[in-house]
């Protein structure tokens, strides 16, 4: 008997409100393993984190049979459920949803089964799926009611199916510095699964320790894997290679050091490697906002030629049920799998990823193999969002690598051409003039590019001084918001669409005849992109960083603008010209530039 997936409970508000676990009704409560119903109320699981998906089991892991198990103490009754669309889907459904968080379609809800068990302490197998039953395509779920007052132990989904594969798991996280994340989840770690013998021996786990400054006592027994700062692509290599030489190890997990997570997320991806269809299973999870849990960022992307790549479900919230479904009903491809949370078989590691540093190692390593993605409900990590992580370098990188990895797998030059000039509109529509000039020097570095340049770059010691005085101008400083005039806008998502044209066409406003606000000055927190329509008629913005309590006050200057401008599209025209010639230098050494012989040369400068 194998678990598939146990229920589980929100031990705070960390990873998402209630409802992302469990609905309740009436006087229901729950700690970390048990869940506590006074006569009549009950808990309902048509959610996030405990929603059963047959696409999942039926079509990617072929699963035969599943079976609901239960113990507790009291009367219950529990009712199985099948949810699904009453009515065909439009087309777009996701991107509709996504786009104003609703859709009209409505739902069907059946009635699988009813019970009434009395729960005397031991587990109970209470309920049978016939998991390949063609009628159902939607989620499974129970509703538990409390006939008298009831504690619910244990509730999961088990199978008497055979696994079709072992799997030994290598977890591999990648630390720099942010040792308020990275031991937290180590300590989450080593007490999930190395210090309980069900898991110790399917389970190995090390931290490729960037910062070298993980000490043996924080380590507690985790092995520690010291590395040069080489960025998250170098540390993952290291870990990676630590595995397949190792020789142990079936599948590599790879995790970022501040993505928290529910240790069910790794059992449940755990799981599906060993039923999974295809032996090529990648498994990858759903990143939430930090700031809003309850909020996609990304489930499962891939590339296209408009924008480089798309990231699907963005902003989709996931207390809902018309949202699960659309989740687990997608059947757009996934290219990759970031790799806040990546767990892929070794034997199918063809290339490894581009020394990149960071920003687009995991987009190129995923074309590069062969690698057939799931993503699943319950599978997901929280981290801050990318958009308030801005720097000249990680800018520089962002843009530098997009090119290379357009010319990898877009090669087409007016998409990339295109997507340069819109990315670099975007940056002097905010008046960011110093982060263009370190977009222009990412340009001229994409078009001379060579295996050699990636490889003597690696660490980017030798750029960061120079991209950090590019954008000198843009630099964040102490600033004492008392003594400016601010005035603060709003994001108006009704604004008229003549305003929105016309404010588009002149270039956020900046180049209308009309006078610019000269006394206020617009509050921006600084993130990217900027908040446009917010700033569209401003003279100054003050960006400002609430974390660091840094900012920085630009000004409309149509000169400079017009001036930066020329040269950016003298660079779109680089871009279209020359992006051939870089993809076949790239293509040429590719082989060698996605090798264990780079990395290895790699690690042996760094030492």
């Amino acid at each position: 008997m194998e678990t598939l997936q146990e229920f589980i409970y929100p031990k705070d508000s960390e990873f998402g409100s209630t409802e992302k676990y469990v609905r309740l009704a009436g006087d229901a409560r729950f700690d970390d393993r048990l869940l506590r119903l006074n006569a009549q109320s009950a808990a309902q699981f048509d959610t996030y984190y405990n929603a059963f998906s047959m696409p999942l089991w039926q079509e990617k892991c072929t699963l035969e049979n599943a079976t609901l198990v239960i113990s507790g103490r009291g009367r219950v009754k529990i009712e199985l459920f099948h949810v699904n669309w009453a009515e065909k889907l439009p087309k777009k459904a996701a991107l509709m949803y996504a786009k104003n968080g609703k859709i009209n379609t409505r739902l069907k809800l059946e009635v699988l089964e009813t019970r009434e068990v009395d729960l005397q302490g031991e587990s109970i197998k209470i309920m049978q799926l016939a998991v390949q039953n063609p009628a159902l395509k939607g989620l499974v779920y129970p509703k538990i009611t409390a006939v008298t007052a009831a504690t619910v132990e244990t509730l999961k989904w088990v199978t008497t199916d055979e696994k079709k594969r072992a799997v030994k798991l290598g977890i591999s996280i990648t630390h720099f510095n942010r040792k308020a994340y990275v031991l937290p989840a180590m300590r989450r770690i080593q007490g999930a699964f190395l210090s309980d013998p069900a898991w110790s021996e399917k389970i190995d786990f090390v931290v490729v320790d960037n910062s070298q400054n993980i000490t043996q006592e924080e380590a507690n027994g985790i092995t520690i894997i010291p590395n040069e700062n080489i960025g998250g692509s170098g540390g993952f290599m290291r870990g990676f290679m630590h595995y397949k030489k190792q020789g142990r190890t079936t599948h590599v997990l790879f995790m970022d050091d501040d993505a928290s997570l529910e240790v069910e997320s790794i059992k449940r991806a755990y799981t599906i490697l060993e039923f999974a269809e295809k032996d090529n299973t990648v498994v990858g999870a759903s990143l939430f906002y930090e700031q809003d849990p309850d909020s996609l960022m990304e489930r499962g992307a891939y590339l296209r030629k408009r924008t480089g790549w798309w990231a699907k479900f963005k902003m989709v919230p996931s207390v809902e049920v018309k949202s699960l479904l659309l989740q687990e009903q997608n059947t757009e491809r996934d290219d990759y799998a970031g790799w806040w949370f990546c767990a892929f078989p070794i034997k199918y590691v063809k290339h490894l990823t581009l020394p990149f540093f960071v920003r687009g190692d995991d987009i190129s390593f995923g074309p590069l193999n062969d690698f057939s993605y799931i993503h699943a409900n319950g599978i997901a990590c929280l981290a801050d969002d990318f958009e308030h992580k801005v720097s000249p370098m990680v800018e520089y990188l962002n843009l530098r690598n997009k090119l290379i990895v357009y010319a990898l797998f877009i090669p087409n030059p007016f998409w990339a051409a295109r997507n340069y000039l819109r990315w670099q509109s975007n940056t002097l529509v905010s008046l960011r003039f110093g982060y263009s000039d370190v977009l222009r020097e990412a340009c001229r570095d994409f078009i001379s590019v060579t295996p050699e340049f990636l490889f003597q770059n690696i660490d980017m010691r030798n750029k960061v001084k120079q991209l950090n005085e590019l954008a000198a101008v843009d630099a964040l400083k102490p600033i004492d918001l008392t003594e400016l005039p601010l005035a603060y806008g709003h994001w108006n998502k009704n604004e008229p669409i003549v305003t929105k044209v016309l404010r588009r066409a002149s270039f956020n406003g900046i180049f209308l005849p009309r006078p610019l606000k000269k006394e206020a000055i617009i509050f921006d927190e600084w993130a990217n992109p900027a908040s446009y329509q917010v700033i569209s008629g401003y003279k100054k913005i003050l960006y400002y960083n609430s974390e660091t309590q840094k900012g920085y006050v630009t000004e409309v200057n149509r000169k400079k603008v017009l001036r930066h401008l020329l040269g950016v599209l003298k660079d779109t025209f680089l871009i279209f010209r020359n992006l051939k010639k870089v993809r076949r230098r790239l293509l040429r050494e590719l082989d060698y530039l996605t090798s264990e012989e780079i990395w290895e040369q790699i690690f042996q400068k760094k030492e």
